[in-house]
């Protein structure tokens, strides 16, 4: 079985690529003998990824990092993090340059406890202001 980050990296492509489910299972998934990306073991991983590559993804290391190894508290609020990041558009040097503003830590994955959730509240806050306001109407 895979680690979550490794589902997610999955999900990443099939998105940057536009792939429906029914495309996505048929032509990846079915590929390497699995209907679902919870039964991909390593070497199967590898193979759906470079299937992947082979369609037109580019990998981006900076898309996601692995938080499995964090305690779960702390999971869930850096899978918070990870999605404003991404409904922003940045990149993680982004993220981590606020740890290192707020915190001064390097890295926000080396962030824990009450400290990584303040990073979110910044987030948050930072997220809302630049939510696109709709037009006004004439």
């Amino acid at each position: 079985m895979i680690s979550n980050g490794k589902k997610a990296a999955i999900h990443i492509a099939k998105s940057q690529l536009g792939l429906s489910k029914k495309e996505y299972r048929a032509e990846l998934l079915a590929c390497v003998g699995v209907s679902s990306s919870l039964d991909l073991d390593q070497e199967m991983f590898a193979k759906t990824m470079r299937h992947f590559k082979a369609l037109g993804y580019v990998s981006n290391a900076n898309d996601f990092r692995e938080i499995d190894n964090l305690p779960p508290q702390d999971r869930k609020v850096m899978s918070k993090i990870n999605a404003i990041r991404l409904d922003l558009g940045k990149k993680w040097k982004w993220v981590d340059g606020i740890a290192k503003r707020q915190i001064g830590v390097e890295k926000v994955q080396w962030v824990k406890g009450e400290d990584l959730f303040k990073i979110l509240q910044a987030l948050v806050i930072h997220q809302n202001r630049h939510k696109k306001k709709p037009a006004k109407e004439a």
